[in-house]
């Protein structure tokens, strides 16, 4: 599948850094951001994201990316510091539709148009990229109540050019704490994640940059994945800046493999 999902940056970041996620298991595409839920009635708006990796896996990585926005305070652009021709552009056709370029070199890689549901979550996508393979997905969710998901399902159809498809159906079971904050997921192939939370942080403004909802609740402390048989755990610290926002954060791996520390500047 060529799908990207635009909520986790850090998989676009791969797209920039050729090497930045080779030899990485996926569960640890997620140590750029514990994503939270804004509970707050104005985001402040990220002016860079930069990321430093330490690591056995990969050795050292660095990306800084410059985000951009429209009068409408919505994400226009990433793009990546050293090389501007790497670069994400999104155009929004209503608040339900938006588009997605993924450039490499100035060159257009692939072309992802989204639709959201009522709620703000994705609801279909289709996307093709410049070897003529194409991607549709469908997304449907099961509510305990109002946004909150029960489960979901997602049906990847994928087709190349010569017409060969292949099909990927995840289903996905959510669990929540008192607070409203996801526990944990386990989808149909037997993946298991897990959350803990810092509570201490949950007044303190979450990062939010994406078109696409995202709900985690306050920030996580810990993120537990069971893929395959191979347990990690990734432990999330925070650092604020004088006006409370999200300065820095520290995500390090159980096995002591990999630090990635993420930096924010705002504008």
């Amino acid at each position: 599948s060529i799908h990207i999902y635009p909520q986790k940056i850090v998989y676009l970041m791969c797209r920039y850094i050729k090497a930045y996620c080779q030899g990485l298991p996926n569960q640890q595409y997620l140590l750029s951001f514990p994503w939270s839920r804004n509970t707050n009635t104005q985001t402040p708006l990220v002016k860079s994201i930069t990321q430093q990796i330490t690591s056995t896996l990969i050795g050292n990585k660095y990306a800084k990316e410059d985000l951009y926005y429209d009068s409408k305070g919505r994400i226009t652009s990433i793009v990546d510091s050293a090389n501007p021709g790497n670069k994400l552009l999104y155009t929004y056709t209503s608040d339900k539709q938006f588009s997605v370029d993924i450039y490499g070199s100035n060159v257009l890689e692939i072309h992802n148009i989204l639709l959201l549901n009522s709620n703000g979550q994705e609801d279909s996508s289709y996307q093709y990229n410049n070897t003529q393979d194409t991607t549709w997905g469908k997304f449907t969710y099961q509510y305990v109540s109002g946004s909150q998901i029960s489960s979901s399902k997602d049906v990847m159809v994928s087709a190349d050019k010569y017409g060969i498809r292949t099909t990927d159906i995840v289903t996905t079971n959510y669990t929540y704490d008192s607070n409203g904050n996801i526990t944990s997921t386990t989808d149909n192939y037997g993946n298991v994640n897990t959350y803990t939370y810092d509570t201490d942080l949950k007044y303190n403004t979450p990062l939010y940059v994406s078109p696409i909802k995202f709900y985690y609740g306050n920030y996580v402390k810990t993120h537990t994945t069971n893929e395959t048989g191979t347990t990690l755990t990734v432990s999330y610290t925070y650092t604020f800046d004088s006006q409370n926002r999200l300065s820095t954060t520290k995500a390090v791996t159980s096995d002591g493999s990999t630090t990635n520390l993420t930096t924010y500047t705002y504008y």
